[in-house]
């Protein structure tokens, strides 16, 4: 598969990449009215914290963009399970693929063996490193 075909099929199912299009869809169906509704069903706690994550969101999937322009690379976003081939018993243990900040990466390669290339990383939702 060329790269350009798997950075599409990726962006296709990055959840990050689909919540604009997402609020706009909803707006179109259920009209401004409907955005109201949902406010009011979620209540102003409720609200604030749904519009204070999108915001991280959007937050990451800039800088996340950023990033990937400046070094050539497709890392950014989130996959979810359901998108990603997994072979296996362990499936259904799995989590998202959700992409780690480059800071974040920084400070957790100093704990990486030396020999780090010759291994597979794989990090779990609760911030464990197995190699």
């Amino acid at each position: 598969m060329a790269k350009e075909d798997l950075g599409a099929q990726l962006q296709a199912v990055d959840r990050w990449a689909t919540r604009r299009r997402r609020l706009i869809e909803f707006v179109r169906q259920n009209g401004l009215g409907g955005l109201i509704a949902k406010v009011r069903e979620a209540g102003v706690s409720g609200t604030a914290g749904f519009v204070k994550r999108q915001l991280r969101y959007h937050v990451c999937s800039f800088l996340g963009t950023r990033w990937d322009r400046k070094y050539g690379v497709d890392t950014s976003g989130q996959i979810d399970l359901t998108d990603i081939d997994v072979v296996g018993p362990n499936r259904d243990g799995g989590y998202a693929s959700v992409s780690t900040s480059p800071r974040a990466y920084a400070f957790l390669s100093a704990f990486f063996p030396d020999d780090w290339k010759e291994f597979t990383l794989l990090m779990s939702a609760a911030g464990k490193v197995a190699f």
